[in-house]
């Protein structure tokens, strides 16, 4: 009856030390409607598929928990006739509210992320803390899991590094390949599932960065990677390209992160780290129509002619154009839009088809006063962020004091579809 798309939009999931909350946003406000509390560990990557299951990683942990989202349809009462929804047209969407956990499996500890292969059929789970790559059966009825194999990572990790770090797998738009950043290891690692051989069969090596995070982007009718990097603060473009053996990065262009560009010297920055960063764009986008880029940026301070500047916490956007007619394609500096807090730690865009609104969450400083949550508008023709719409306190998030402000740290956040 259901399908990925038959999920209610407005719904937020975010994951947090000790509980996975489950968020309304109308536009204006947020509201929790729902919340899974669990004993120990930080829910760092909670992973959806239809009808109603959802996976969560538990980061500083050793496990992955299924959960199953219940709470009835939605309709014309709260009370339906199951047996009679798959004839009533009025009950065509599922209404989730209540996480209920359903059984665990034993992962390695210190796992960051899950992604979904094209059919949703295997998981990828890249596994920092124990430097290798786990993949997943997840096709079974029932919504369980099996790990089937694991990859270790070839090479030797850079100098001062103990093991590989591989920080996020991300499905190119073919669905053949996935690229995993690998931060400890100054390479970008390529895995084939094609025939479902999930084997790493390159390693792009790109020094002295520290990737982090990466995206595929369309533009022009090209397609094109972009690396977020750890070390350098830099966003690097590389266009894609495709043979029957593989998949090729040719780099196009890099530039810095934070809002001050190309005037800040990154090695003047202290402690600066941006985290994470979202795309948007249209298959058919061209320089009309261009994708966007959101940065999450933390507040830095940077030395300057002997004197010390406060770059506050930021989104930063751009967008990938062209210099002129003629020119490749460029990342373009609009704007940085602080975002009132110092540690974000996740962004995403809302799923409704205008991708009308970003979410950040903000993991607490010193003080209780930042925003946990925070909600953006984004401008329908430019595309900038305008004013917060909506912010959420850690107070409102948090169940008690029993964990210390180590508790109000929300560290992932997804719109549900």
């Amino acid at each position: 009856m259901s399908s990925q798309s038959d999920v209610c939009l407005n719904k937020l999931i975010v994951g947090m030390p000790g509980q996975i909350v489950l968020i309304k946003f109308d536009g204006s406000s947020f509201t929790v409607v729902g919340r899974y509390v669990q004993a120990s560990g930080i829910a760092g990557w909670l992973l959806f598929k239809a009808p109603n299951f959802l996976w969560s990683l538990t980061k500083l942990g050793d496990g992955t928990n299924l959960c199953k989202l219940s709470n009835g349809f939605s309709g014309p009462s709260t009370t339906p006739d199951v047996s009679s929804v798959e004839s009533d047209a009025s009950w065509t969407k599922l209404f989730f509210d209540k996480p209920t956990f359903v059984s665990g499996v034993k992962t390695l500890p210190g796992g960051a992320h899950l992604a979904f292969n094209s059919d949703r059929t295997r998981i990828i789970e890249p596994c920092p803390d124990a430097g290798r790559i786990d993949i997943w059966d997840s096709s079974a009825m029932d919504g369980s899991v099996k790990r089937i194999n694991y990859l270790p990572i070839p090479g030797t990790p850079t100098r001062g590094r103990t093991y590989h770090r591989p920080c996020k797998a991300v499905l190119d738009p073919t669905g053949r390949f996935f690229v995993v950043p690998n931060k400890s290891g100054a390479s970008l690692l390529i895995i084939e599932s094609r025939d479902g051989r999930y084997e790493i069969t390159d390693t792009i090596t790109v020094p002295d960065v520290g990737p982090l995070r990466v995206a595929f982007i369309k533009f022009e009718g090209a397609t094109y990677l972009v690396l977020l990097t750890a070390d350098s603060h830099e966003l690097i473009l590389y266009s894609v390209e495709y043979a029957d053996s593989g998949i090729a990065f040719t780099e196009m262009h890099r530039r810095n992160t934070y809002v001050e560009g190309e005037q800040i010297d990154t090695c003047s920055l202290v402690s600066p780290l941006s985290t994470d960063f979202v795309v948007a764009y249209d298959e058919d986008a061209d320089e009309h129509n261009r994708p966007d880029l959101y940065v999450l940026n933390r507040a830095a301070e940077y030395e300057e002619d002997h004197h010390t500047h406060y770059v506050p916490g930021h989104v930063a956007h751009f967008v990938l154009t062209r210099e002129n007619a003629s020119g490749e394609p460029r990342l373009m500096l609009i704007r940085g839009t602080p975002y009132g807090g110092h540690l974000p730690r996740a962004v995403c865009l809302s799923m409704d088809p205008d991708r009308s609104h970003l979410f950040v969450c903000n993991a607490v400083d010193e003080s209780d006063d930042e925003p946990a949550l925070i909600a953006f508008a984004r401008h329908p023709i430019t595309h900038s962020l305008e004013s917060r719409t909506a912010v959420m306190s850690f107070s409102e998030l948090r169940i008690d004091d029993s964990m210390g402000d180590e508790g109000n740290n929300p560290i992932f956040i997804r719109e549900l579809r």
